[in-house]
């Protein structure tokens, strides 16, 4: 008797290919250290010409909440948002590493609370959040992509340094939510995207 071969012996094994590789577009973070030098080649968000939010002389947020707070703010594709009030602040050395942009030689940051969420409108591939003057309080962030994956990162802050958590989906990144929080806001420096992957 003779055997049969041809198209359906063909996809049965494309089929078993098809199962062995990984999955693609999963969404994964990473420290994005090794990707400093080539920061030149990402798009920047820096919050230097920022000022937003309602503070006391000290420093100390406004009690009871702010009536006229800023819940929203787009900065070129990218949309800030929080339902009880957006803030921004000086951050001075060692707290945070001082911003070229500044002439008082600290940084302005923006506070993100439990609930604020960052949204991509371009769908960068890669995201790198730059993490200052927060200590070492740890946080929870829940990560979106365009094709509904999603991904639950916990980290944690760097005592007087910065962490740059990087974040990456070959389907394009839409949503950064903080969930969490311990010791205070999360604390943002910078946002630098990109759309290629690697």
């Amino acid at each position: 008797m003779k055997a049969k071969t041809g198209r359906p012996a063909l996809v049965v094994l494309a089929l078993l290919a098809l199962g062995a590789t990984p999955a693609l577009a999963q969404i994964e973070s990473f420290d994005a250290t090794p990707l400093e030098p080539g920061f030149a080649q990402f798009k920047e968000i820096d919050f230097e010409g920022l000022d937003i939010g309602c503070y006391y002389d000290n420093g100390l947020p406004c009690v009871g909440g702010d009536p006229n707070a800023v819940t929203s703010v787009r900065i070129g594709s990218v949309l800030f948002t929080d339902e009880y009030g957006l803030r921004t602040s000086f951050c001075s050395s060692p707290t945070c590493a001082p911003d070229d942009q500044n002439p008082a030689g600290g940084n302005v940051v923006m506070f993100l609370e439990p609930d604020a969420a960052i949204t991509f409108a371009s769908q960068p591939r890669v995201v790198v959040l730059d993490i200052q003057g927060m200590g070492d309080a740890t946080f929870r962030l829940l990560v979106s992509d365009r094709d509904g994956r999603t991904l639950v990162v916990d980290a944690q802050g760097v005592l007087f340094g910065r962490l740059l958590l990087g974040l990456r989906s070959d389907a394009g990144l839409r949503r950064v939510q903080v969930i969490e929080t311990s010791g205070g806001p999360l604390v943002l420096a910078r946002l630098l995207y990109r759309q290629s992957a690697r």
